[in-house]
């Protein structure tokens, strides 16, 4: 996938991850007037994307998402579709995951300092209770 172009606005530059529902890339997104910024891709696995019940989902993550507006959650940009598949474009944010984070630490044989992991968690719990406080057309809590 790397060096395709994904519509006339989107070129992916590198594959970041490999789940069960799909591969995230990191992209190149561009526009009018030299418009540039980098996003990430995520693509469904080809092999979902025919399959009703994947789509479904895939595109109901998508847009519930693009609901959310919180510092602590990534920002769905949209949902697309061409002969390479179904993607969803979001939010790109450099630095480490809470993963490579706590690897970093094993590997120094340490711990993350006690403020620093209460201000990871808590930052987790508002993005959290952004994420549960989404509710469905009749004001009740989506599950």
């Amino acid at each position: 996938m790397e060096n395709t172009t994904l519509g006339n606005q989107y070129q992916i530059v590198r594959k970041i991850a490999t789940g069960g529902m799909g591969e995230l890339f990191v992209a190149n997104q561009f526009g009018e007037f030299n418009y540039q910024r980098q996003v990430v891709i995520k693509r469904l696995h080809p092999e979902l994307a025919t399959d009703a019940l994947h789509r479904g989902l895939f595109i109901q993550e998508a847009v519930l998402s693009g609901r959310f507006n919180h510092p602590n959650l990534v920002h769905v940009h949209g949902i697309t579709e061409d002969s390479n598949g179904l993607y969803m474009v979001m939010e790109y944010i450099v630095g480490m995951d809470l993963m490579g984070l706590v690897r970093a630490a094993i590997a120094r044989r340490s711990f993350l300092p006690l403020e620093h992991a209460l201000c990871i968690i808590a930052q987790i719990g508002e993005g959290l209770e952004t994420v549960h406080s989404i509710t469905d057309a009749r004001g009740r809590p989506l599950n």
